[in-house]
């Protein structure tokens, strides 16, 4: 039998952490759980008088959730099979499933449960232990959680030395350069930029 022991993260208080990068950043007092939340989502602090993000995060749930779930079993153009990854004391059991370019999928888990390794066998980088069926030859941008670069330059110059035609494209600089803030790094070395900073231009890489 295999025994897992699972934990549980248990905290009394929030920091609500905010900024403009490259300039300053701010902590705050500790909230109550329930209060930091709905802080950091309302982007107010109402014992400061302070707004710190314009806009409010909300959630909806869609009340068509069932119908577009369906539509999307029914044109599902990406399969993958079952997979076994096997590294000794540690198995990882992939279920067949399926996706579209039309959708977004989350996946979440403790540290150590397999997510990375799965992405990884998606883009072929990893190899499966078993897989009854030949794995889709699919093209995966990959962003690791710990990025060292290496590129000598400018943010511009490296974004036009690796997705040159993707940057300057109308649609992607809506979508991505505007929302990730990228134009205000353009001139920046890439060597100076902030973590944080460092994160915008890689999901900016792997997006274009």
């Amino acid at each position: 039998k295999q025994w897992y022991q699972r934990r549980v993260a248990i905290t009394a208080g929030i920091c609500v952490l905010y900024g403009t990068p490259g300039a300053y950043g701010v902590v705050t007092m500790p909230f109550g759980v329930r209060e930091g939340i709905n802080i950091f989502l309302d982007g107010f602090v109402p014992t400061e008088n302070l707004r710190f993000r314009e806009q409010v995060l909300t959630f909806k749930v869609s009340e068509t959730a069932e119908r577009e779930e369906e539509h999307i079993k029914r044109d599902a153009r990406y399969q993958y099979p079952d997979m076994i990854k096997d590294y000794g004391p540690f198995k990882l059991a992939i279920d067949k499933g399926d996706f579209t370019d039309s959708e977004i999928v989350v996946m979440l888990g403790e540290n150590g449960t397999g997510k990375t390794t799965f992405i990884k066998m998606l883009a072929g980088i990893t190899k499966p232990t078993s897989c009854v069926e030949e794995l889709p030859r699919l093209n995966v941008s990959y962003k690791p959680q710990e990025i060292s670069p290496k590129f000598q330059g400018t943010v511009r110059q490296m974004l036009h030395d690796k997705i040159r035609n993707a940057y300057v494209y109308p649609q992607f600089v809506t979508d991505v350069i505007k929302p990730l803030q990228i134009e205000k790094l353009y001139d920046q070395q890439v060597q100076n930029l902030s973590g944080g900073e460092i994160q915008r231009v890689a999901i900016c890489l792997c997006l274009g």
